[in-house]
C-alpha cells in the first residue's frame, strides 16, 4: 500500500462532505448562526475552524472599510468600532452560498 496521500481523492471527499453537512443544515433554515457553527459538524475542532475562518474574513473586511479620510486612531472611533465588532459578533448569520463560496468547513 503506498504512503503517498492522494490529494484529489480527499478533494473529492471534502467536498462531499462540505455539501452532505450544507444540505443538513440549510434544509430548513437561510442562515445559521454562531452557536449554530459551533454545532456544524460532530467534530469540534472542524467547527472552530470554520469559525476562525470566518473571523479572519470579517477582520479582512474591516480593514477594507477603513478610509484615509477619517481617523481611526481616534479613541473614541477605536471604542466605537470595538463596540460595533462585539455586537455584530452576537449576530452571526450566515447564508449557503456565503458558507460554501468562502470554502470555510474545509
Amino acid at each position: 500500500m503506498p504512503d503517498n496521500l492522494n490529494s484529489i481523492a480527499l478533494n473529492q471527499y471534502a467536498a462531499r462532505f462540505t455539501t452532505t453537512i450544507l444540505n443538513e443544515v440549510y434544509k430548513d433554515q437561510d442562515t445559521i448562526s454562531g452557536a449554530g457553527l459551533l454545532k456544524l459538524t460532530p467534530v469540534r475542532q472542524v467547527n472552530l475552524g470554520v469559525l476562525n475562518r470566518l473571523f479572519e474574513a470579517w477582520r479582512k473586511n474591516a480593514q477594507e472599510f477603513r478610509s484615509p479620510y477619517f481617523d481611526f486612531t481616534n479613541e473614541e472611533v477605536k471604542q466605537a468600532l470595538d463596540d460595533f465588532m462585539n455586537t455584530a459578533s452576537q449576530h452571526i448569520a450566515v447564508k449557503r452560498a456565503d458558507l460554501n463560496h468562502y470554502s470555510l468547513i474545509l
